[in-house]
């Protein structure tokens, strides 16, 4: 009991405790992923799933710890990214998650570019793209659009799209399944950019020059076989990328 009263009398020794407690977990979760026979693999996975929402439970702690403002959230989050990055894809994927529910929206704006960041470095695929569009999500739930225009959450939001792109391998990409979900990415930030800046062509012109970027690079001029395929198949992504300002702007009328 003295010790709860130190903590809560002192929430960075509090958000310390908390931390350790997190990273130890992690520790331990990450140790379940072990190889081994098929029937016993199978068997930590299992145990691994049923224990996430226990590991993910040092985050709720810290997101509800008494004394928690910005200031402190600031010097939290670089330490929970720590963790975070040393996780497997699917941990971390669990963990940014985690991390965008519970705690203020506030607080995800005033840290985007550096959580962004570690998303980008740490994160790949259909995993980061999920990860980008939750943040554009959860943003987009806050009343006050004008904290975002003043944060200058697009550009933030654009640049760090642009990385993910940039660090996609075009020969990775056979089908359409695996260009979808950066084509859905693209469609959720031409979304998030008409819902922040109505009526913005500029800002739509450049989500519109990433997604042409994507699409010279994967599918080049002379497509083969396969790429052939995908550019089939992303027809239909990059239809929706195109008409999303056209009813955005029938809604505003209408």
């Amino acid at each position: 009991l003295s010790t709860f009263k130190c903590f809560t009398c002192h929430p960075q020794q509090a958000a310390g405790f908390l931390l350790d407690n997190f990273a130890e977990c992690n520790r331990l979760w990450q140790r379940m992923s072990g190889s081994g026979k098929d029937k016993d693999a199978r068997r930590r996975a299992a145990d691994r799933r049923s224990l996430s929402s226990v590991v993910g439970c040092s985050l709720v702690r810290l997101s509800k710890l008494n004394g928690l403002d910005l200031q402190l959230y600031r010097w939290t989050l670089p330490r929970v990214l720590k963790v975070i990055h040393r996780s497997d894809g699917v941990s971390r994927e669990y963990f940014l998650h985690t991390l965008l529910v519970v705690f203020p929206i506030s607080f995800h704006v005033a840290t985007l570019d550096e959580l962004l960041a570690e998303c980008v470095a740490s994160m790949s695929g259909d995993g980061l793209t999920q990860v980008l569009r939750h943040v554009m999500q959860t943003l987009a739930l806050l009343p006050d659009r004008g904290v975002l225009v003043e944060a200058g959450v697009f550009e933030v939001l654009h640049k760090r799209v642009q990385e993910a792109i940039s660090g996609l391998r075009p020969d990775a990409i056979c089908d359409a399944s695996q260009l979808d979900p950066f084509l859905e990415m693209l469609c959720e930030l031409c979304s998030f950019t008409l819902h922040l800046h109505p009526g913005d062509v500029t800002r739509v012109r450049d989500v519109w020059r990433t997604a042409r970027g994507l699409l010279d690079a994967v599918l080049g001029d002379e497509a083969s076989g396969s790429t052939r395929r995908a550019e089939d198949e992303a027809a239909g992504g990059v239809v929706t990328l195109l008409t999303l300002p056209a009813r955005g702007l029938e809604a505003s009328v209408f």
